[in-house]
């Protein structure tokens, strides 16, 4: 489940006994954290919230606290931190007895954390917190199969129209965010700042904040609040214009080039990339339009070998393989003249 999920689930008094809280977001794992450790009344989490990280505490100890019973109060909560430590050095050897054909089975866990994931106290909460954890071994299975799973990994642009999903949660993220903090923010402000941080919620998360002292005591966060406090936009999709280009869409297409550069693509890199898309892949997507994008990609080729201004080179290409019909729309609308190559004087 994601952060947002559990809050959820615990709006609706819905509480696991274990929880696995796992990825590398850092900020987004305390966050989940203290709001587990949050299910203890302030007054008493002196008594009931006991904090341990492996490495420096022994899981049995963890065991033995997370068994106690709850002090004055209802429930008791144990944070385990880092437990991927638990499994350095546990890894090779399941390797190796599973080469050996020996059952697939990891050494004892140490200090019984498998046994308690199979048997926990009801009355309190175990959470552990790591990066990732070995699922091939006795105890990530027990975890993968009993505990409940909070993934804190920010936005993922991978798979199938992965960029679109991400993009979307990123949007949401956002807003319950602003929201959260007593804010109000309209739609071409969050969408400007979703397009600023990217698929990167740790950036996402910081700029928020930033914006939220910067406004101050004003009731809303404006674009113009955004444009001001927060830096260049990143790209969520790599494949973005090429998307573009395949929709017939110069706007877009050349809107995701010029962000491209701004986050520090080479125009040279760009132009490899189109070529090698219109050899391998245009030909799926837009048959009608292979020809004439050969074409436009050999006059770019020579012009860029003629000391072109290669953004210059990339921008007229963009237009040209988004085809007749799109060719006149520049990034605001103005038109855009065929290029040749010329000789230098």
């Amino acid at each position: 489940m994601t952060s947002r999920e559990l809050a959820a689930t615990l709006e609706r008094g819905t509480v696991a006994p274990v929880y696995l809280v796992i990825g590398d977001d850092d900020a987004g794992k305390d966050e989940v954290v203290a709001s587990l450790t949050g299910l203890v009344d302030e007054d008493l989490r002196g008594f009931n919230v006991e904090r341990f990280t492996a490495g420096d505490a022994r899981p049995d100890d963890v065991v033995f606290a997370a068994r106690t019973r709850p002090m004055l109060g209802e429930r008791r909560v144990v944070v385990f931190a880092h437990i991927e430590r638990l499994f350095k050095g546990r890894k090779k050897l399941a390797e190796m007895e599973d080469e050996d054909g020996a059952e697939d089975s990891a050494p004892p866990d140490p200090g019984g954390l498998e046994s308690y994931i199979a048997n926990p106290e009801p009355s309190n909460v175990l959470v552990l917190v790591a990066t990732d954890v070995n699922r091939s071994t006795k105890l990530g299975k027990a975890l993968a199969k009993l505990a409940a799973t909070v993934e804190c990994d920010g936005f993922n642009t991978d798979g199938f129209s992965g960029a679109q999903t991400a993009l979307r949660e990123a949007m949401q993220f956002a807003a319950d965010r602003v929201k959260a903090a007593g804010k109000r923010i309209d739609a071409p402000a969050l969408t400007a700042l979703v397009e600023r941080a990217g698929p990167d919620i740790m950036r996402l998360r910081k700029d928020i904040d930033t914006l939220v002292l910067f406004v101050g005591d004003a009731k809303a966060i404006t674009e113009q609040d955004v444009r001001l406090v927060v830096g260049a936009a990143q790209q969520f999709d790599d494949w973005a214009v090429t998307n573009a280009i395949a929709a017939g869409d110069a706007a877009a297409a050349l809107r995701h080039v010029q962000l491209m550069i701004e986050n520090g693509s080479s125009p040279f890199q760009m132009l490899g990339q189109l070529g090698w898309w219109v050899r391998t892949k245009m030909m799926q997507v837009a048959p009608s339009r292979v020809a004439a994008a050969v074409r436009a990609l050999f006059l770019a080729d020579a012009a860029s070998k003629l000391g072109r201004d290669p953004q210059v080179v990339l921008e007229r290409l963009v237009l040209e393989l988004c085809g007749p019909a799109r060719r006149a729309a520049g990034p605001s609308g103005t038109a855009r003249q065929r290029f040749t190559p010329q000789r230098g004087r």
